[in-house]
């Protein structure tokens, strides 16, 4: 409801240097202490707002920063960071986060993933009291199949479970070229 106040927001910062740069140049018009007194409060505003973007994590902010967490878990080749943020109710196809784990790491080696990345990160929606977010994303990978120019639209859908965390529930992968909006089995 009031993420804004917590997101630091660009337009958020220009209103408030905007108005403080108004009250110095009326307080250097004027002389008045009251302007300059104005224009501090302002500027602790500004600060204030500053401290809640950087000690509050929104649930947005949450989920961009565990998607992006799981990129460099798979750039790095490390799957228990990726899996951190995969929750127990995960389901891809058949499989479970067990049975993902396994064939994930089964087509790592068996591709020799080199390189993975994700990027573009952007919320769709986020419905907190029906515990569910959808999340859409690019990622690619350099293996022995590919030049790690190709790329996929990931859609994904995470849960906030019970300790408080969002997690990817299930996800499709999409070929933004070839048939965009009909999910894609992977090499799995």
């Amino acid at each position: 409801m009031f993420d804004w106040l917590f997101e630091g927001q660009a337009a958020v910062y220009v209103l408030l240097a905007v108005v403080a740069i108004l009250l110095l140049g009326f307080w250097w018009q004027y002389r008045k202490r009251a302007l300059l007194a104005l224009a501090a409060a302002v500027g602790f505003l500004m600060l204030g707002y500053y401290l809640l973007d950087v000690l509050v994590e929104t649930d947005r902010e949450q989920i961009q920063r565990k998607v992006a967490e799981m990129g460099v878990g798979l750039r790095e080749r490390k799957l228990d960071t990726v899996f951190q943020h995969i929750s127990e109710s995960f389901r891809y196809e058949t499989r479970d986060k067990q049975a993902m784990r396994k064939a994930a790491e089964e087509a790592m080696n068996r591709l020799n993933v080199r390189e993975a990345q994700l990027w573009e990160i952007q919320i769709e929606s986020i419905d907190r009291p029906a515990k569910k977010a959808k999340v859409q994303f690019l990622g690619k990978a350099q293996t022995n199949f590919t030049s790690g120019q190709e790329y996929l639209r990931i859609v994904g859908e995470f849960t906030l479970d019970p300790d408080g965390q969002w997690r990817l529930k299930s996800f499709n992968a999409f070929n933004p070229f070839l048939n965009p909006d009909q999910p894609m089995k992977l090499p799995l």
